[in-house]
């Protein structure tokens, strides 16, 4: 939206979004970058990930395991995931928890209901 909120010069309001209008123009270096990017997917028995820079955490089973725990991946040299280590930076871990907490919002689909279910 705010790609083409700039475009069309018209304001958007309750948008979280970056226009993308410097890369299509070519101008990668003038683009604008979230500081983390949070996700929550029902699949995989309910999921959620948060990606900062090249780190990527993300908790898995969350509808069978409400204390699922984090794992933490290094995507510049780890890109299929595959070397969890979570255990060597728990800083890192620390500041995925709190976007996490902060980021969630309760879902209206029962589906997505997973993270801190209201319904049963």
């Amino acid at each position: 939206m705010p790609t083409f909120a700039e475009l069309t010069g018209k304001p958007i309001s309750n948008s979280d979004g970056i226009s993308l209008l410097p890369v299509l123009f070519g101008n990668d270096i003038d683009q604008q970058a979230h500081d983390f990017l949070y996700f929550e997917y029902p699949e995989n028995g309910g999921q959620i990930a948060v990606r900062i820079g090249s780190w990527k955490g993300v908790r898995k089973n969350i509808r069978k395991d409400s204390s699922s725990p984090w794992e933490l991946y290094n995507l510049e040299n780890d890109l299929q995931e595959q070397n969890d280590v979570s255990l060597f930076h728990h800083d890192i871990i620390e500041k995925m928890k709190l976007i996490a907490k902060r980021e969630h919002l309760h879902p209206l689909l029962l589906e997505w209901d997973f993270i801190d279910p209201k319904t049963k």
